[in-house]
């Protein structure tokens, strides 16, 4: 089966060339913008659509990567074109493939799903090398979903197949992992800066700190891999942290104590069993949010 994406932006690129890598067929591309569908054409050596009908009678499935706030729009244009037995995906994180249901709803045995590859796209090279291991989510028609999981399964990736109703609970799932370690990152690093040390190396220390964290979390699950002071009980350590927080930085008062919250319930799970331990350090948490 050809493919086609309507889109020409990091996702598409990325994934197109990832399926060409794969010895999968891509037709091309079309985008409002002929530079961007000229461009991914030339990076995935296949064709630049200048018309949407094009795209269309060179493809079998069509992959529509846009941002998420005009997927339907594109669907409601798709729908007044003559389409037949096509399979349409977005590959929204967020959205269920409902979104495209004007399509399925006007075009004669067209079906609709969602693919979601479980990444970020800051850099398209990158992505590409990464989307090897990456995990993708499926959900929608049958028939669609079967032809996405033979992809799926040609190009060697696990994948998931997820409730549209549940689609942006997932997607909220992927955003604490990925957009939020950022953060925590961020905030580590501003950390660092005020106890004194350079930005280059802060960077330096907390980058082996957190590949050490996820080696753990990869092979012992959260509940064994959580170390540091909750997982021990050590109140007096986490008196010191607020107390030193208090004075450099009282606006990230309210995030430690949150953070270490739910630190807490992880560590009660297995770690710390003691409850008058977790009593002391809930007050803790309790005293400074007053």
């Amino acid at each position: 089966m050809k493919i086609g994406f309507i889109g020409a932006g990091k996702v598409g690129l990325s994934f197109g060339r990832y399926l060409v890598n794969n010895n999968i067929r891509v037709s091309g591309y079309f985008s409002k913008s002929p530079s961007s569908a000229k461009g991914a054409a030339q990076y995935t050596g296949t064709n630049e659509f200048t018309t949407i009908d094009q795209l269309l009678h060179a493809s079998e499935i069509i992959f529509i990567t846009t941002p998420d706030d005009v997927i339907k729009s594109i669907a409601e244009e798709l729908s007044k074109l003559s389409l037949s037995n096509q399979i349409f995906v977005h590959m929204s994180g967020a959205l269920a493939s409902e979104e495209l249901k004007d399509i399925k709803l006007k075009g004669k045995g067209c079906s609709i799903a969602s693919l979601h590859p479980l990444q970020a796209f800051a850099n398209i090279e990158q992505a590409v090398v990464n989307l090897k291991n990456t995990l993708f989510t499926l959900e929608g028609d049958h028939e669609a979903v079967v032809a996405l999981k033979s992809i799926v399964e040609l190009c060697g990736n696990e994948y998931a197949i997820i409730e549209a109703e549940k689609k942006a609970l997932y997607h909220s799932a992927a955003c604490v992992v990925s957009n939020y370690m950022v953060t925590l990152l961020d905030i580590g690093e501003r950390l660092f800066q005020l106890s004194g040390i350079s930005k280059d190396i802060s960077k330096a220390g907390l980058l082996p700190l957190l590949y050490s964290s996820l080696e753990n979390y990869k092979g012992l699950g959260g509940e064994e891999a959580l170390t540091g002071p909750i997982a021990r009980g050590d109140l007096k350590t986490l008196i010191k942290h607020m107390e030193a927080i208090q004075s450099y930085c009282p606006e990230l008062k309210d995030f430690y104590s949150s953070m270490g919250r739910e630190t807490l319930e992880l560590a009660a799970r297995k770690k710390l069993r003691a409850t008058e331990a977790v009593t002391a350090i809930n007050n803790l948490w309790r005293d400074n949010h007053e």
